[in-house]
This record gives structure tokens, C-alpha cells and sequence, in this order.
């Protein structure tokens, strides 16, 4: 990752965590640079701040953003046993949406340079996700036949409807004079 060379990165990792968080909240650039102020470090302004809020925070944003994003997974985890499909069924999904997502984040030109530098390992990743996907469509496909041989075997199981015996017959005939 791109190390910034400004003004507010040069701050102590500490005082930068406190201005983004200060960011995140909505707080003004001149409260900003007056809390700054107020740490010891002054000479700052709205367009050192300005220009912190369009990169440094954007990434400790995206960091914030995967740090949730992993505490959820764990989270997930920790509540799933490993036999549930609901919790493989998301973690399929999840790994399907990575896969999109990373693609996604590459620009036209940018994925044309990766691909025709990393042309082998593009081709295996893609194979893999094909392969993945085949998978999933199995899995799906399985299930679905699964319920069905299920429905199937309820309805050869169901008890035959009892049919009315002889006496019986005999009896309603007499009672409504059908003779």
C-alpha cells in the first residue's frame, strides 16, 4: 500500500485514529484543526485535512470496513456448527462475492495488465471459480432432487384410505333404505 507523505500522516498513529474517528463523526475541518491545535500540533488547515479526508481516511475507512467484515466472519463462526449448511451456504456465497468484488475494483485497463502479466495464474483463478460454480449448481441440483425423492417417498408412505367393509356397507344400505 501507498504510504501518504502529508501533513496528517506524519502525525503520531494515535492523533491520526482520533481525527479519523473525528471525521467519521461529521466534525468541521476548523474543529478539527482547533482539536490539533489543542494536542500540540499546530499549523494545520482545512486543506491539509481536506486532502487527508480524500486518501489517509479513505483507506483507514476501507481498513475499518475489513476489520468488521473479519470480526463478522469470526463472529459467524463461533455461532455455526460446522455441519450447518446455512453457515457453508453463506461462506460460498461470501467467497463468490470476494471473487466479484476484487474483479470489480480492477479498472478495464488495470485488469488488461494484470491478465497479460499474471496470464497463468488469471487462468487458474478463473478455472477455479468455474469450477466453484459447477459446484455450487451440483450442490443446488442435488438438493433439489433430494426434496423430491423426499415428497416421493411421503406420498408412497402415506397410509391407504381405508375402504368401507362389507358390514359396513350393509349397515348404511339398511339405515337409508338403499336395498
Amino acid at each position: 500500500m501507498h504510504r501518504s507523505h502529508g501533513k496528517v500522516s506524519c502525525l503520531p498513529a494515535a492523533v491520526r485514529n482520533q481525527l479519523n474517528e473525528m471525521l467519521y463523526d461529521g466534525a468541521s475541518y476548523p474543529k478539527i484543526d482547533g482539536w490539533l491545535e489543542d494536542q500540540g500540533h499546530s499549523g494545520f488547515n482545512e486543506m491539509n485535512i481536506c486532502r487527508w479526508r480524500e486518501r489517509g481516511y479513505q483507506a483507514w475507512l476501507n481498513t475499518q470496513e475489513r476489520n468488521d467484515h473479519r470480526e463478522f466472519l469470526r463472529d459467524l463462526a463461533e455461532q455455526s456448527k460446522s455441519d450447518d449448511t446455512s453457515f457453508q451456504d453463506a461462506s460460498i456465497q461470501l467467497a463468490q462475492l470476494q471473487f466479484f468484488e476484487a474483479l470489480n475494483r480492477l479498472e478495464g485497463a488495470d485488469l488488461a495488465i494484470m491478465v497479460k502479466e499474471n496470464r497463468k495464474e488469471f487462468i487458474h483463478l478463473l478455472r477455479t471459480f468455474t469450477h466453484f460454480n459447477r459446484y455450487c449448481l451440483q450442490r443446488d441440483k442435488f438438493r433439489r432432487d433430494l426434496q423430491q425423492q423426499e415428497k416421493a417417498e411421503q406420498h408412497r408412505n402415506k397410509p391407504a384410505k381405508e375402504s368401507v367393509s362389507d358390514e359396513n356397507m350393509e349397515r348404511i344400505c339398511t339405515k337409508f333404505n338403499l336395498k
